[in-house]
């Protein structure tokens, strides 16, 4: 088994130990290709629920397991659950959102995480009127619905939903502040081979390394 193997081998046991990301996929047209792509490089483990409706169910599941769209807040995969993710957040739902609404399953599911202290992260494209996907939908639009609109996001914000773009996404989906539990998480470690060790014998001195058998072997013959 080859070093990069080893490292692999690794991520794939410390993710297991990593609660997962729930991602609520509804139907709403726009940037889903490019979203798509751009989770699945993000290196996080996601639990996938797809909603009525969607037709490109295939992509979205390339990013981790389905499970059910939650049917009510009971259904919540709250324990298991780090952070609540929604790629595609429409003016219907947010609106819901902000004036407790809670017919739709996809609200009561907002509702619950908040709740519960489940970070509620969404993309900004489909529901704030400044981003670039409803500049071209819309153009200028009614200044007066628009300032509604704008009220909508500003709510949504009080309400403890963190709008993002992509990459600040990626960034907290990341970050410490969004995963909690990694402070009980064994650290990722570097196993070292011996081969490494015979290039650069001072990688036994460096912090967060683990030494394959073969390797321990060397340190022992060679007296590091």
């Amino acid at each position: 088994m080859s070093e990069a193997d080893i490292e692999r081998l690794v991520a794939r046991i410390v993710q297991t130990l990593t609660r997962p990301v729930t991602l609520l996929v509804n139907a709403d047209a726009g940037y889903r290709k490019e979203i798509a792509a751009r989770l699945a490089d993000c290196g996080v483990h996601f639990r996938v629920a797809l909603s009525e409706g969607v037709t490109d169910a295939e992509r979205w599941l390339k990013l981790g397991e389905a499970i059910s769209f939650p049917t009510s807040p009971a259904a919540m995969p709250t324990r298991t659950c780090r952070a609540l993710v929604l790629p595609f957040l429409n003016d219907s739902l947010a609106a819901d959102v902000v004036s407790g609404v809670l017919i739709s399953p996809a609200a009561q599911v907002i509702h619950h995480a908040l709740l519960c202290g489940i970070p509620v992260l969404a993309l900004r494209y489909h529901c704030d009127p400044d981003s670039e996907l409803n500049q071209l939908r819309a153009g200028k639009g009614n200044p007066d619905y628009l300032a509604h609109r704008k009220a909508i996001v500003a709510q949504l914000k009080q309400c403890g939903v963190t709008l993002c773009a992509i990459h600040e996404l990626e960034e907290r989906l990341n970050a410490d502040d969004c995963a909690r539990e990694r402070s009980a998480v064994p650290e990722r470690m570097r196993y070292i081979t011996a081969s490494a060790l015979e290039r650069d014998p001072t990688l036994t001195r460096a912090a967060g390394v683990r030494l394959t058998d073969a390797a321990m072997d060397y340190v022992k013959k060679q007296k590091l």
